[in-house]
């Protein structure tokens, strides 16, 4: 498993989202996929370094008669 210990950069396609801007964080909670705490030295989520705090580097709105979409761009610290 420390082969893939590497940071996990994010996407993320939100619906109707105005409220994130460059140079805020988000967290990512891998416990919703079942995969333990990152905070937990003996969990999957600790050893691949799944999880934790992503900067928003940068946020696409995409407003048209069909759709509205926020496009978040994360960096994994």
């Amino acid at each position: 498993l420390d082969q893939l210990k590497f940071p996990y950069n994010t996407d993320l396609t939100l619906i109707a989202n105005s409220l994130f801007v460059p140079g805020m964080f988000y967290y990512v909670n891998p416990s919703l996929a079942g995969l333990g705490s990152v905070e937990d030295s003996t969990s999957l989520a600790y050893k691949m370094n799944l999880g934790g705090y992503h900067l928003i580097l940068k946020t696409t709105l995409t407003i048209n008669a069909s759709r509205f979409e926020t496009k978040v761009e994360g960096f994994q610290q």
